[in-house]
């Protein structure tokens, strides 16, 4: 097996988040380690690395507004999850917006209020 240089680590990652990114996939950066040791079986694929590598492109990402980041546990271990901002945006407003009290009846089932006139 050979051990690859981070330059072409960092360019082998770059290529795989943009693929991800464009596709609006949500990943974490173990994702994109399997992937890479899937796609490369003869490379030695250290998860430190591109771990390091994914955080710094997707850092970028993330301050564009494009992406959002939230620690998840997954079985006792803590990863970033990487997810397309409109799907993070649904997520928030699905928990902002919660029911309250029984639905509202129709009109016509709502008792009319009659104002009282003094004389």
């Amino acid at each position: 097996m050979c051990h690859m240089r981070s330059g072409e680590l960092d360019q082998m990652v770059a290529m795989v988040l943009y693929s991800y990114v464009e596709a609006e996939n949500v990943f974490t950066a173990y994702d994109i380690t399997k992937m890479l040791r899937e796609a490369r079986p003869d490379l030695y694929v250290r998860h430190a690395e591109v771990r390091q590598a994914v955080h710094d492109y997707m850092g970028t990402v993330v301050q564009c507004g494009l992406y959002g980041a939230s620690l998840h546990d997954f079985g006792g271990r803590v990863a970033l999850l990487y997810e397309p901002a409109a799907k993070v945006r649904a997520q928030l407003i699905r928990k902002m917006v919660q029911p309250c009290g029984p639905p509202p009846t129709r009109e016509d089932e709502v008792p009319r209020m009659t104002r009282q006139v003094s004389p």
